[in-house]
């Protein structure tokens, strides 16, 4: 157990109630400080500290629902820290890890403010804001916009036909102890 562990987790769940937009020309403001603007990289850094909360709050569930008897025959047997969480915990929690890579997925490919934001007018973007850019100011080529939706649609439905039994692993494992 980490010491203040408990405040720790208080403090990192709390980013759940704040909404992105609330804090969202702030972090404009930061990535263009960083030197990340109108890059890959500044969007996965804002991406990964929105992810932070829910994947947090998801995997120290789990983590607790694993019972300490695992944990203390790991010891016994002679077993250090680093060897009970990579050899013990991490092969035990694939489903919550799955469970949670594929949400954070899903959401980061759907995101539309993130990107338009952090990228700007910039030509590297990402697939929702070329889909919402394929509709013009004052009309709308519906055969075309729907197509870019099929097409960014595609590689979700292929991920989730891929990991559908980890997600319903990760699922049942979190309901029932």
């Amino acid at each position: 157990r980490i010491r203040f562990g408990n405040l720790l987790f208080l403090f990192v769940i709390s980013m759940l109630v704040i909404p992105s937009q609330v804090i969202i020309y702030p972090l404009y403001e930061t990535i263009l400080n960083l030197g990340f603007g109108n890059s890959y990289s500044g969007l996965i850094l804002a991406y990964a500290a929105f992810g932070l909360p829910m994947s947090t709050y998801l995997l120290v569930a789990y983590f607790r629902a694993i019972p300490d008897e695992l944990i203390e025959a790991a010891r016994l047997d002679g077993a250090g820290e680093l060897r009970i969480l990579f050899q013990i915990l991490l092969p035990v929690s694939t489903p919550a890890i799955a469970a949670m890579s594929i949400l954070n997925f899903v959401w980061m490919w759907n995101d539309l403010l993130l990107p338009l934001v952090i990228m700007g007018g910039s030509d590297n973007t990402t697939l929702m804001v070329g889909v919402a850019l394929l509709s013009g100011q004052y009309d709308v080529s519906i055969p075309l916009v729907s197509a870019g939706l099929i097409v960014a649609l595609l590689p979700v439905i292929i991920i989730y036909f891929l990991f559908q039994r980890q997600i319903l692993n990760g699922a049942i494992s979190g309901a029932v102890k």
